[in-house]
């Protein structure tokens, strides 16, 4: 009897470890989830968004100056001039606007950094208008009795505006799972424009307010300028072919300064006629602010 008891013992001893045994093995921890980031390692991509632009116009100065030579039934009896600046102060522009762009990227080897670069359109499509527009001038002429006098420069409006702006942008980046958050700053091209409409020029002699260029007359003038921005943003793929662009810029212009000229003629009592030359120049700076909004394809 004592035999069968020990060895009934020792099979319940044995039966138990083998129980205890594949408990440990059951609850063994479960191998980690590997967790694929979205982002390629690099990229070409290429987008189309919108924007939202606000736009400031800086250093902004109007002159004018009229330059005429006058005659007598047909004899020159003096020569004039009269010039003199304004600022006008234009408000900001607040614009949607569409925007594009094209780029590469890639990671810097075994990090999760990256570099790269964009090229960026944005069709800023800010303008600003001021109405009426007096420009004082101070002048003086010579002849028969030589005098200095004042005058004004007046036109209907004044306006000004930028519209294509392009961008190439280097980058430095940070990638996670998600996308990635970059910084980038480089330099801008933008078309300027500036129009000065329905132009006189008038004069006060002695107390006397004479019309001097007659007709009135418009002028206009466009150019491209250089400037520089600076870029944050971030990405968010949705699949690791598409991925949404969100980013803020701050883009500045330099100061460029546009030239205008055309010609007048103006005939006044006693056969005097007045023909000249009214010219100037429109110069000033814009910064837009832009928030950007994309859709992309990674190649």
């Amino acid at each position: 009897m004592k035999t069968v008891s020990l060895f009934c013992a020792v099979a319940g001893l044995a039966a138990t470890g083998t129980i205890t045994q594949a408990q440990v093995v059951n609850k063994a921890p479960a191998a980690p989830v590997t967790v694929t980031s979205l982002v390629p390692d690099s990229a070409f991509f290429i987008g189309a968004g919108g924007s939202i632009n606000s736009t400031r116009f800086t250093d902004q100065t109007l002159y004018a100056q009229g330059v005429s030579t006058i005659y007598q039934n047909g004899v020159e009896v003096g020569s004039g001039w009269a010039g003199g600046p304004m600022s006008p102060g234009f408000d900001t522009s607040n614009d949607l606007a569409g925007a594009a762009q094209l780029g590469y990227f890639q990671h810097i080897a075994g990090t999760n950094w990256l570099w790269g670069a964009k090229f960026t359109y944005n069709y800023v499509g800010g303008d600003a208008q001021i109405q009426p527009v007096v420009v004082p001038q101070v002048g003086a002429f010579t002849g028969a009795s030589p005098s200095t006098f004042t005058g004004n420069v007046v036109a209907r409006s004044y306006s000004t505006s930028i519209d294509n702006q392009f961008g190439l942008v280097p980058f430095i980046g940070r990638s996670f799972d998600w996308g990635f958050l970059y910084l980038g700053a480089g330099p801008t091209l933008s078309r300027v424009n500036y129009t000065f409409n329905d132009v006189v020029g008038l004069a006060d002699i002695n107390g006397v307010h004479y019309d001097i260029t007659g007709r009135s007359d418009s002028y206009s003038a466009s150019d491209w300028a250089w400037g520089g921005e600076i870029i944050v943003g971030a990405t968010y793929f949705l699949t690791a072919n598409w991925f949404v662009d969100f980013s803020y810029s701050y883009a500045m212009t330099e100061t460029v300064s546009l030239s205008y000229a055309g010609p007048f003629s103006t005939s006044a009592r006693g056969g005097f006629e007045d023909t000249g030359i009214l010219s100037g120049t429109f110069s000033g700076a814009t910064t837009t602010q832009a928030f950007t909004v994309s859709i992309n394809r990674a190649f």
